[in-house]
């Protein structure tokens, strides 16, 4: 697991290595100045080189390339890692998930190692459950769409009055995309249960 930065008032917090974790959604509602950016090549190389080292056989299945340049940065480290250590067996995945269907396809990875299955049957399944996957969900409110720069101040300050919930999906490049309004917390959980029947 390698930590997304959380940056909170200037300062970077990750989530495993800095205690934050309990207290997060409670810095989250405080008003605090809260950031994100992606793991950056470096932070990757620092991470991979004790498997490198080890001669260890290794999947990273990466943050979806539709929602952050960590594939990029991934790959970009591996280069780097190949040039001193040219057997490191490493391969990186685009999860092309975002929320639970990325934990998803992390369990099923860890479920078909614990089966004893090969590193390229785990690959082959990871792939598959990635393209076989569909999202959708919605949100409380507009609020954190309008932080990650999702909409505008004007869409959440209109979305806030009238009650509007979108129902978002994690399209096939694995990007974000709002596919319907609806108004209200129930009916926007309604409506998720109704798409996913169709």
């Amino acid at each position: 697991v390698i930590p997304t930065p959380v940056v909170i008032e200037g300062k970077d917090y990750f989530d495993g290595e800095t205690d934050m974790v309990e207290d997060f959604y409670n810095i989250l509602t405080s008003g605090k100045e809260i950031s994100t950016y992606h793991i950056n090549a470096d932070m990757f190389t620092n991470h991979f080189t004790k498997f490198a080292e080890a001669g260890d056989e290794v999947i990273y299945i990466c943050f979806s390339t539709g929602l952050a340049g960590t594939y990029n940065s991934a790959n970009i480290a591996k280069e780097d890692l190949l040039e001193t250590y040219p057997d490191f067996d490493l391969t990186i995945i685009d999860s092309k998930c975002a929320a639970l269907g990325f934990g998803l396809l992390v369990y099923y990875a860890l479920r078909m190692q614990e089966e004893g299955k090969s590193k390229e049957e785990i690959i082959e399944g990871v792939l598959y459950n990635r393209d076989h996957m569909e999202h959708v969900f919605t949100v409380e409110n507009l609020e954190y769409l309008f932080k990650g720069g999702r909409i505008s101040k004007t869409a959440k300050t209109f979305g806030g009055m009238l009650n509007i919930c979108l129902i978002i999906e994690v399209d096939d490049d694995g990007a974000l995309n709002a596919i319907e309004k609806v108004r209200g917390r129930h009916k926007s959980l309604s409506r998720c249960v109704d798409i996913v029947g169709e």
